[in-house]
């Protein structure tokens, strides 16, 4: 992950632009004079618009897979495993939101080898919550959900709680990790958990 305090700057305020506009309607103008600095300076990070988005995105996989592995080979259980996962997906999604959608909206605006980039970052994070969900299939002897059709599902209760859900609502984030840790697991092991 990137840690220049410029590019951050830069990198945030595109993404919410992005979000706010669209990718094909942002145009690098509208970027320099978001972001306060000359076009000059924004064409000092990115060769182009396309360039931007693929900076954005992969500095977001990055920060998602950074230390993953390691983190999760420090917890004993899929159980635990799958918790701490969903903790910090919904760590990352409320720190950075713009980011996260342009990832799920925007992505496809990539090509060539940049998209490749990206879809081969998702994949690795797919993997790895994939081993950690056949893990949690194995150990309850969950047989009538294929590991996949876990795996597809849990993603698709994470990836889109930025849809309806308001880290200042009624609910705080730890909560709401409880709340989908609990649903999931008990969707896994049928019973109460």
């Amino acid at each position: 992950m990137r840690f220049d305090e410029k590019f951050n700057h830069i990198s945030r305020v595109s993404s919410q632009l992005i979000h706010r506009k669209g990718f094909s309607n942002t145009t690098m103008r509208d970027i320099a004079r978001a972001t306060g600095m000359s076009l000059g300076g924004i064409y000092h990070y990115f060769d182009n618009k396309e360039d931007l988005l693929f900076k954005i995105l992969k500095n977001y996989m990055e920060a998602m897979l950074f230390r993953l592995e390691e983190d999760l080979s420090s917890l004993s259980s899929p159980k635990e495993q799958i918790a701490f996962i969903l903790r910090r997906h919904i760590q990352f999604y409320i720190q950075y939101f713009y980011e996260a959608k342009c990832l799920l909206h925007e992505r496809e605006c990539l090509r060539g080898k940049r998209l490749t980039t990206i879809r081969a970052q998702e994949r690795r994070y797919f993997e790895i919550c994939r081993k950690v969900i056949n893990r949690l299939s194995r150990e309850t002897g969950c047989r009538l959900m294929h590991p996949n059709v876990l795996t597809f599902s849990f993603f698709a209760l994470v990836n889109w709680i930025y849809q309806w859900y308001d880290p200042k609502g009624p609910v705080s984030p730890s909560g709401l990790a409880r709340q989908l840790t609990t649903f999931f697991l008990q969707g896994v092991y049928g019973e109460k958990v």
